[in-house]
């Protein structure tokens, strides 16, 4: 027996002797909630999602569910809010990004003007 059917086999299993009434959530497979659907009918496939609905109702599935949407809602808060600042940094005037410098041109006219006037005061 392969090893991908003999993991069929015991999810089957599980699914089969699952207690609704009173589950044991002690005694999951390894890699629940994620596990494989290939080789299950399509009753098998509605019974593990009934599963695991009722895992993430009372077991404390639903802390880690918690968990999950609230790192991925953070991450995609920030990539917004980077992606906003980047648009709003790129759509600003270009007056307010490059301001000429006109200090410095002004003070050379200046000095340009103050050269003229004292050579040809001369």
């Amino acid at each position: 027996m392969s090893y991908k059917s003999y993991h069929s086999y015991s999810v089957k299993r599980f699914i089969a002797n699952f207690n609704f009434p009173n589950p044991d959530w002690e005694k999951l497979p390894s890699g629940f909630p994620n596990l494989p659907i290939n080789g299950l009918t399509k009753e098998e496939k509605y019974l593990l999602e009934g599963i695991k609905l009722a895992w993430i109702a009372t077991a404390g599935g639903w802390k880690t569910s918690l968990k999950k949407s609230a790192r991925t809602s953070f991450i995609v808060l920030i990539c917004l809010i980077s992606l906003i600042s980047l648009i709003n940094l790129a759509l600003q005037n270009q007056s307010v990004l490059a301001q000429p410098v006109q200090a410095a041109a002004l003070q050379i006219n200046d000095v340009i003007e103050s050269t003229m006037s004292a050579i040809l005061k001369r």
